[in-house]
């Protein structure tokens, strides 16, 4: 599977930015292999502290959001987001509504990685998308 994300930023009310993410399988029809149980993940801006929460998630759509979790790359909170499968051409999209002060100030990078199928060691694939940051 070849996977791209992309996070464009979208309504922003007076307290609230809300993000639009779309995930996507650019695997060739009929060549291009089934990504299984793919996790999207965002890392959202932190303040100096590590610990210090300047963003919060106030709302989702598309499915498959399971919660903050600890991004060990970034050592960050992140959002996440489950995909079941994702064939050759086929997308995902995805809202995420933030709060507070770093809402504005994007998405700075995001990870998607899938269980299936494994790599030739067996081991999962990881991609590291580079997404525009914020106004």
């Amino acid at each position: 599977m070849m996977a791209s994300l992309r996070a464009v930023m979208g309504r922003i009310s007076k307290s609230n930015v809300t993000y639009t993410i779309t995930v996507s399988n650019t695997g060739r029809p009929g060549k291009g292999l089934t990504a299984e149980y793919v996790t999207v993940t965002l890392p959202l801006l932190r303040g100096r502290d590590p610990e210090e929460v300047t963003t919060i998630v106030e709302a989702t759509t598309g499915g498959g959001y399971t919660g903050i979790h600890r991004d060990p790359i970034t050592n960050t909170n992140a959002a996440e987001f489950e995909v079941p499968k994702l064939g050759p051409q086929e997308k995902r999209t995805f809202t995420i509504t933030l709060s507070g002060i770093g809402a504005n100030s994007g998405i700075p990078r995001g990870t998607v990685k899938w269980e299936r199928p494994r790599l030739g060691s067996g081991g999962t694939d990881l991609i590291a998308i580079s997404t525009p940051l914020g106004r």
